[in-house]
Parts: C-alpha cells; sequence; structure tokens
C-alpha cells in the first residue's frame, strides 16, 4: 500500500497490487469510471496495438463545494502499443459570462492586475500529482479547428506539484514513468468535457513513445494539418490561484472561493496563462 495522506490531504492509500484506492474512516467509498482500451482505440498510434484492459480510473466526486469538483484519476504504468500509458484527452466548452454565486474573493487572494471580463473563454481546471510522474500536454486550436494547432505545451510534473490547464487549452496526460500515476484535480462541476476534437484527430498533436533507445521520444499526429514544435513549461507555485505548498484539497476545503477563476475564467484574463 502505498499511503497518500500527507500528499493529497485526506485518508486514502493505493493498493499497488489492483490500482484501486483504499479510502479511510469517514470517507465515502466512491466506484472509479473505467477507460478502456476500446474506449481509447481512436486516439492511439496503433489502434489495433496490445495494452491494458483497463486503461485508467477516475474517482469523481470525492467532495464537492461552491460548484467546484475535487476528484482523483489513478493511470498504471505501461504502454499501448508503441505510446505510453496516456489519457483519452479532451477540450473543455466555453464558460457562460457573469458572476457566479459564490462571494467575492478577498481581495489579497485576487490577481493583482484582473482583466476585463472576456467572453467565450473555455473552463480551465487544475491538476496535482500526488505520486509517481506525470506528462501533460497542452494543445491550442487556431480559430476553433481541430486539426490546426498553433501552441503546445509540455509540462513534467512530479508529486507536489500543481499544474493550471488554461482557458481553450485541451490537454492529455501522459504516465511516462515506471510507477502508478495518481493525480487529483479541481473543476467547476457544471459542464461536460469535450473529447469529440481528440477522437476527430486521432489523438493529441504528438504521441509519447518508447524510443530506441529506452527513452522518450515525440512522434508527429499526421492527421493533423499543422502542429507547431512544442515548448516545455515548468509546474509553477501561484498562491493567489490557490497553487502552493499545501494539498490542493487542504486549500480548496478552506475556502472554495480562492478558485472562483474555474467557473468564471473570463474576469481573469491573462492571470491565468502562466507559461
Amino acid at each position: 500500500m502505498i499511503d497518500l495522506k500527507q500528499m493529497a490531504g485526506l485518508g486514502i492509500k493505493l493498493d499497488e497490487k489492483t490500482n484501486a484506492l483504499v479510502f479511510g474512516a469517514g470517507l465515502s467509498k466512491i466506484v472509479p469510471g473505467v477507460r478502456t482500451l476500446e474506449n481509447m482505440k481512436r486516439v492511439l498510434l496503433e489502434p489495433e496495438c496490445e495494452g491494458p484492459e483497463k486503461v485508467y480510473f477516475m474517482y469523481r466526486g470525492l467532495s464537492e463545494k461552491g460548484g467546484i469538483r475535487f476528484d482523483i484519476t489513478v493511470i498504471p504504468a505501461g504502454f499501448l502499443g508503441k505510446e505510453y500509458v496516456k489519457t483519452l484527452g479532451h477540450y473543455h466548452p466555453p464558460a457562460e459570462s457573469g458572476l457566479s454565486g459564490l462571494p467575492q474573493m478577498q481581495k489579497a487572494r485576487t490577481p493583482k492586475t484582473p482583466a476585463e471580463h472576456q467572453k467565450g473563454v473555455s473552463y480551465p481546471e487544475v491538476y496535482e500529482v500526488l505520486s509517481g510522474q506525470a506528462l501533460y500536454l497542452l494543445q491550442k486550436r487556431k480559430d476553433g479547428k481541430n486539426l490546426v494547432l498553433e501552441d503546445i505545451i509540455l509540462v513534467r510534473a512530479k508529486p507536489g506539484d500543481k499544474v493550471l490547464i488554461p482557458p481553450d487549452y485541451g490537454h492529455i496526460t501522459v504516465n511516462a514513468g515506471r510507477e502508478t500515476l495518481v493525480m487529483s484535480n479541481l473543476v467547476y462541476s457544471d459542464f461536460q468535457s469535450v473529447y469529440e476534437p481528440f477522437l476527430e484527430a486521432g489523438g493529441a498533436g504528438y504521441y509519447i513513445v518508447k524510443g530506441k533507445s529506452g527513452g522518450r521520444e515525440l512522434e508527429k499526429n499526421k492527421k493533423y494539418q499543422r502542429v507547431p514544435k512544442p515548448r516545455e513549461a515548468r509546474p509553477l507555485a501561484i498562491p493567489v490561484l490557490g497553487l502552493e505548498e499545501k494539498p490542493l484539497y487542504l486549500v480548496f476545503r478552506q475556502d472554495p472561493r480562492i478558485f472562483e477563476y474555474l467557473k468564471n475564467p473570463g474576469k481573469y484574463g491573462k492571470a491565468l496563462f502562466w507559461f
């Protein structure tokens, strides 16, 4: 068993044999959603490849407050053909304009230079690595065209790192390590993720594959009409957005108003684009 309490901020463990979460006293047991190999075929470099039948596990709704939901995802190490195990990938829909029902955040917690409210930007999301190593690939479409990308960001994250997915970026998570990856996330609970752009394109702009020398390599997805060269960014601590040393769960439970930007991103402008 891997005890995740210190990193996660709540009493959970990972059963390494089954890759299942074990919930401590006082926590409701949640049956995870499972993404299967069959579900993943349309986004794989090799759609008919061999791989684990159960690719990853999604524990949604461990906590919810003020319209913000706390989830945990477990991604075992392994391969899907040549590719390292990954998530299917999704974008978020545009956020509704206007203010939420949450009280205004304390002045000290708001961005220093909040921009005028912008309509049409999509909902952001926040991830935190609890165990293992994550590689996040973020991509932005040009003018909303699914097969034309204008920006790709790679973010490598270790336990304790928080990664903000800014508005209008689709994303996948890759477990390019040898250990099971466990990560938490915070997201506005009242929308549905948009998977179709990744399904149409056969995955993200790049596939993360095992190279001939045993290291990780990027293989361009030829279904896209345009794929820019990726740039790398390092996770940053952004206390004003609730991304600090303390576990994400504890910051969220203490004051969910800090994460109002997950509901109303248009009010924050460039403050959410940290790279």
